[in-house]
């Protein structure tokens, strides 16, 4: 099954390299995510194209996590399709997001979506790896609610949940 898939992802990246020529697999991601805020639409994060075109930016680079540009647009394509994927099939791409969002973090803190950086923030001051304290975070969050009435923190939750 695993080698079918990367038969798949591999048939892929030759119709998008010859489609495409030259163009680099980050420009590829960044006009992708792109569309996706353009028009809110998760075909546009979650077909295989989108999966072959990150297939190719992260490997076009022995280390992506010592390519920041590299880091940084990855990390957004996971973390946008861990934002509109059903719950239960989404971790893998949380996973994904958290692990590139890292070093970009540590150089530049405001480039990553507000809730991976309250995740490092928090780990940063001693707390739990990032699935443990985003855990907690959403606890924290869902009592919130109980105690103050406010909706907004029990979206917050439901957000770091999915």
């Amino acid at each position: 099954m695993r080698e079918r898939l990367l038969d798949l992802v591999r048939a892929r990246l030759e119709h998008l390299v010859g489609r495409l020529g030259r163009r680099r697999p980050v420009d590829l991601v960044r006009a992708r995510l792109e569309r996706f805020a353009a028009d809110q639409d998760p075909a546009s994060v979650l077909d295989p194209e989108a999966t072959a075109e990150l297939a190719a930016l992260l490997g076009s680079v022995p280390d992506p996590a010592a390519d920041l540009e590299i880091a940084y647009v990855a990390g957004w394509l996971h973390w946008t399709r861990y934002q509109v994927l059903p719950a239960g099939e989404d971790q893998e791409d949380l996973t994904a997001a958290l692990t590139l969002f890292e070093p970009v973090y540590q150089a530049f803190p405001d480039h990553v979506p507000e809730q991976v950086r309250a995740i490092f923030d928090e780990q940063r001051h001693g707390a739990a790896g990032p699935l443990t304290t985003l855990n907690d975070r959403a606890v924290d969050l869902l009592r919130e609610p109980l105690r103050t009435g406010d909706r907004t923190a029990l979206n917050d939750a439901i957000d770091l949940l999915r």
